[in-house]
């Protein structure tokens, strides 16, 4: 397999505020959708379905971007596609950087 001493390091280089940020968003988006097909009333699913990506379809319509999104063959799967994942690497990047400030924080009061 690997080099148990490359592994280890692999694992000092994750960041566990990072893994713990993207953990908390992907538990809430997937409970979010699951609770939204149990519901009957299309307005309800439809709030529900929103509520995980409303932050990022907001950045692109800030942005002016927000013709990425319309046309017949974006739906709900495809859009969720196109918006976690890049938001899973800003939440693991702020993380890391959170860890870094504190890291430093830390050493300079040494």
């Amino acid at each position: 397999m690997g080099d148990p001493v490359r592994l280890n390091m692999m694992r000092k280089n994750l960041s566990t505020t990072g893994i713990v940020l993207v953990t908390i968003y992907l538990a809430t988006c997937i409970g979010l959708v699951a609770y939204a097909q149990t519901l009957g009333d299309p307005k309800s699913k439809f709030l529900f379905l929103q509520l995980p990506i409303v932050l990022q379809h907001a950045l692109l319509v800030e942005l002016d971007l927000n013709n990425l999104l319309l046309g017949d063959s974006w739906h709900w799967p495809t859009t969720y596609l196109a918006l976690v994942p890049p938001m899973c690497v800003i939440l693991y990047l702020i993380g890391r950087l959170l860890e870094f400030i504190f890291s430093k924080l830390i050493h300079r009061r040494k």
